[in-house]
């Protein structure tokens, strides 16, 4: 991947992309004019959401990178949030309705310390590859977990959601151990009477 920045570009030199990807052995080239280049940093300082492989796809792009093609490219990352944000969500309401399915009760829903890993574990292994990186040591068996520090504001909106799904849950879990005691002491009475 080869980029070139100048002042501007005319249109017809996308046509020679081509041509020097078949004369390199398969590099591929796209011109930035400066004007652009200074947008994409200026828009990426107010808002540090791309990742490298979404930046990969504009530099490798072949032709005259414009102000919209950046702007597209911000509103892909966006997209991706929201859905890596709404997948580790539903991860984390998934594995939270199995453990409380089994160990709520009218107070708490008890999580020993394998529980809490395992929920944890499944919610970062949800993340991969855009925000961690899993793997084994061979060595020692012990799994490995690199967070992507570069991505700070996107865990930022993806830890956020994850906060205000935990509280939701244990909203809900409330309400539902508060109707199950209204329906224990409902059936006291109605047996009482009997």
């Amino acid at each position: 991947m080869f980029t070139i920045t100048s002042p501007d570009f005319p249109k017809d030199i996308e046509r020679y992309a081509l041509q020097f990807r078949h004369m390199t052995g398969g590099i591929r080239i796209s011109f930035l004019p400066a004007p652009t280049l200074v947008y994409l940093v200026k828009k990426y300082r107010e808002n540090p959401v791309l990742t490298h492989d979404l930046l990969e796809g504009l530099f490798s792009s072949e032709r005259i990178v414009r102000e919209e093609d950046v702007d597209k490219l911000f509103d892909e990352a966006e997209r991706r949030i929201e859905d890596l944000t709404e997948l580790a969500r539903q991860r984390l309401r998934e594995k939270f309705r199995e453990f409380a399915a089994r160990t709520a009760d009218a107070c708490f829903v008890r999580m020993d310390e394998i529980l809490l890993q395992t929920l944890i574990y499944e919610v970062l292994n949800t993340l991969q590859p855009d925000l961690v990186k899993m793997g084994k040591k061979s060595t020692t068996g012990v799994t490995t977990i690199h967070l992507k520090h570069d991505y700070y504001k996107i865990w930022d909106r993806v830890l956020n959601g994850l906060v205000d799904e935990f509280v939701k849950l244990l909203k809900e879990e409330s309400e539902v151990q508060q109707k199950r005691t209204e329906l224990k002491e409902e059936l006291i009475k109605f047996l009482e009477l009997r």
